[in-house]
């Protein structure tokens, strides 16, 4: 299948397998929509336009087509596990019988009135499920959106304890493990880690120089998130992970930091999938990569009480996201924090 053409008019062209238009979009993304369509349709079949149509029928296109866009870097692999564990777990079991013609706001309403958690996130992926049926001209309308259900409640975010987190970091094999430890040490976000090359680590002042990220979409970049680079320091088991890496491995010059048995950089879902494992080993669902780097910049919080050494460490713009998101939350217990503080003086 030809990838959609640019006309002179600004709109792309989509064409199926067999080269019959599929018509024109605004933009280069709904064009490969259509065309990612075309392929599922092909396999699956087109959906009839019959009120028998359920949401548990439906929801196989669905998936499909969120794997076909995670295919070509539209959607991280993470998001497709989240509405592949949505789907399965809350949407089909709760309204999978109810035809897709018959779902209205109450339908919508009263069912997410019955989930005791995860409400943003499942009217999340329900709300995108809808829409793609409303393209598919399988609903006249999308029902009105449910008020407050896609705001998170105003109790503490989910948090894992110093103990689960090294729980989980100890349950991950090597290189993964290594990266976890240095992930909480630094505060580094996921893609700083993947982007780091020895040239960048300054052993001798213990810091690291943040200046690229590696993406899905674009590969390596060199920029941050925050769209500039910052040093962050190193101290306790993050320097000692990264001194041991680096021994490992003396004479390799300016390459990956994190390399896989192959010799190749690691990438973002083969930490992902380490990561995932250790959790479900452990039975900790609600644990994500990124409670590492909010742990290590709550924890350095808690030992400094510097907001803004926090905010630069973390390469934050703004202190009121770090304030809000870091110290807010914050649950850190004494021992905890001395726990944190030991690991400071030991690298000092």
């Amino acid at each position: 299948m030809r990838k959609p053409r640019r006309l002179e008019s600004g709109r792309y062209q989509a064409r199926d397998g067999q080269g019959h238009s599929l018509g024109t979009f605004s933009t280069l993304s709904a064009a490969e929509d259509a065309q990612a369509l075309a392929r599922i349709r092909k396999k699956h079949g087109k959906p009839k336009k019959k009120k028998a149509l359920t949401v548990a029928e439906y929801a196989p296109q669905f998936l499909a087509l969120k794997q076909a866009q995670q295919a070509r870097g539209r959607i991280t692999q993470s998001r497709v596990a989240i509405v592949e564990r949505v789907l399965r777990l809350r949407i089909v079991p709760g309204l999978g019988k109810v035809a897709l013609s018959d779902i209205k706001h109450s339908t919508v309403e009263t069912f997410l009135a019955s989930l005791p958690h995860a409400v943003p996130e499942t009217n999340n992926v329900l709300r995108s499920l809808l829409f793609q049926a409303h393209r598919d001209e399988l609903i006249k309308s999308m029902p009105p959106a449910v008020e407050g259900a896609a705001t998170k409640p105003d109790s503490k975010r989910p948090v894992i304890t110093e103990a689960e987190m090294w729980s989980l970091i100890e349950a991950m094999p090597e290189p993964y493990r290594s990266m976890a430890v240095v992930q909480y040490g630094t505060g580094l976000r996921v893609g700083e880690l993947l982007g780091l090359n020895w040239s960048v680590i300054d052993f001798e002042k213990q810091t690291i120089r943040v200046e690229r990220q590696l993406t899905n979409r674009e590969g390596m970049v060199e920029r941050t998130k925050g769209k500039k680079a910052r040093i962050t320091y190193l101290a306790g088991e993050a320097l000692d992970a990264l001194q041991r890496l680096r021994k490992e491995r003396p004479g390799i010059g300016d390459a990956p930091v994190f390399l896989t048995p192959r010799g190749n950089r690691v990438m973002r879902h083969m930490y992902y999938a380490a990561f995932n494992a250790a959790r479900a080993s452990l039975g900790l669902d609600h644990a994500t990569t990124h409670m590492l780097r909010k742990r290590g910049g709550t924890a350095l919080y808690e030992a400094t009480r510097d907001i803004r050494l926090v905010a630069k460490t973390l390469g934050h713009a703004s202190i009121e996201l770090t304030s809000k998101v870091y110290v807010q939350d914050s649950d850190i217990s004494a021992d905890d924090l001395a726990a944190f503080e030991a690991r400071l003086r030991r690298a000092n």
